[in-house]
């Protein structure tokens, strides 16, 4: 996970994004979960570049939030 929206200096309410790189990760499909602090979802947008690249383009309403990516069985867990 990697981009501006999971950087320092995101914006509230101010369009960002980031990626996941999942060209290693060998076919099957990619969900995502965002929720705020207080378990609220955080809508989000995916694309896919076709070459296991993917964006995520949201705004934030607060600066801490919890993203949980799963692929296939497995899952990552990231905290900010």
């Amino acid at each position: 996970m990697f981009g501006p929206g999971v950087e320092k200096g995101v914006t509230v309410n101010e369009p960002t994004h980031f990626f996941v790189d999942c060209t290693e990760a060998g076919p099957g499909d990619i969900a995502i979960s965002l929720t705020d602090d207080k378990g609220t979802d955080v809508p989000v947008d995916a694309e896919d570049n076709g070459e296991g690249l993917f964006r995520f383009v949201l705004s934030f309403k607060d600066f801490r939030f919890c993203a949980v990516l799963g692929f296939l069985s497995a899952s990552l867990d990231y905290i900010t």
